[in-house]
């Protein structure tokens, strides 16, 4: 054989493993209600009916990312998910590609934050959700029996659930309390209470809903930090002046008028991160999109009522609602000339679904 051909079947066995083990792929990382993305490398797979999967952070190949178990083929087993310090973020258990068992999601410093039971692929037993203070029970999927919350405040909160329904307790858990001006939690109450702590607002239950739902979400903090600031020490600056610690909830204004909102940004990514989301998208996205860009500004005076904070820097802009679809924008009043996008889908009950995050390339 001549130089030249062991040359170039060298380079043949070479290059495929060059390209393999240099190609990103993005791994999308489940905690609890959240998806985050982690862009990766996968290492080379070891075993063979029982198999481990590593993969390594693509800015820092030194570094795991993420360890999953496999029987042929089919992920059973340990799942471990790394910070990039190398710290445990996640410990979870899978059956046949569902989580099955328990479920632990770490703080850096090691830390749990959330720990709870999963049965296959639907929360059922006991949950913590020790960084917020929430605590309770799942029968399948649906919140049962006791739950108590410690606000930020140290008061405690009980309501009793059963089978997903809401009998009893602190209006805290009930779907049925609203965000009003700086108070977080108010009864809504009606019309012949002379209460001067609650109102009567006179919106879409589908606005109501999401407000409730964005205001105490943490993965939209995270998301906006990361958003409208480029520097760790900038996005830790942003959450402290748009967080209320005490109440626990994102602080933002609510704009009375409903705008046209651009969704580009959405049609244009190849894939969303959720799945009912993606597949609304990529069918109906264009025309969805002429729909909103064409809508007319219109006043809607109890919108503002769900303000967290009526002085806050962020201002929530909602668009017309599209069937189960809201669109809205966070707009920084210091540089109205940036805005996050965020989709919202809701489901027959008018309770969210599904959030979709516009990001950020810095």
């Amino acid at each position: 054989m001549t130089k030249f051909k062991k040359a170039f079947l060298s380079l043949l066995l070479i290059v495929p493993f060059i390209s393999f083990s240099q190609e990103v792929i993005q791994e999308i990382v489940s905690i609890d209600t959240v998806d985050i993305i982690y862009k990766v490398i996968q290492k080379e797979t070891v075993g063979d009916y029982f198999q481990l999967k590593s993969y390594v952070f693509a800015d820092d190949t030194s570094k795991i990312a993420i360890e999953k178990n496999f029987s042929n083929e089919v992920q059973n087993g340990l799942t471990r998910v790394y910070y990039p310090s190398g710290k445990l973020r996640v410990k979870a258990l899978y059956g046949n590609n569902k989580l099955q068992g328990e479920f632990i999601n770490y703080d850096e410093d090691g830390t749990i934050l959330i720990k709870g039971v999963y049965n296959y692929g639907i929360k059922h037993g006991y949950w913590a959700y020790k960084e917020a203070g929430v605590f309770g029970r799942y029968v399948k999927g649906k919140k049962h029996r006791n739950w108590k919350k410690k606000d930020k405040n140290g008061v405690k909160h009980k309501a009793w659930y059963w089978r997903g329904e809401f009998k009893r307790g602190a209006e805290i858990f009930n779907d049925d309390y609203i965000y009003y001006s700086d108070t977080a939690y108010v009864a809504i109450a009606d019309s012949n209470q002379n209460n001067p702590s609650t109102v009567i607002i006179n919106v879409d239950q589908k606005y109501i809903n999401t407000v409730k739902y964005l205001a105490g979400n943490y993965y939209l903090r995270k998301v906006s930090k990361d958003f409208f600031r480029q520097t760790k020490k900038e996005r830790k600056t942003f959450v402290d002046e748009n967080v209320n610690y005490e109440k626990d909830v994102l602080k933002f204004k609510v704009s009375e008028t409903i705008s046209p909102i651009d969704i580009s940004y959405f049609i244009e990514q190849k894939k969303l991160l959720k799945p009912t989301l993606d597949s609304l998208i990529k069918a109906n996205g264009v025309a969805i999109n002429e729909s909103l860009k064409s809508c007319e500004k219109q006043v809607e005076n109890d919108l503002e009522k769900l303000s967290t904070n009526k002085d806050a820097n962020l201002m929530l802009v909602f668009s017309k609602i599209t069937d189960r679809l809201i669109v809205l924008e966070f707009i920084e009043n210091t540089k109205p000339e940036i805005s996050m996008k965020v989709l919202v889908l809701l489901d027959e009950n008018n309770e969210v679904l599904e959030v979709e995050y516009e990001q950020r390339e810095w």
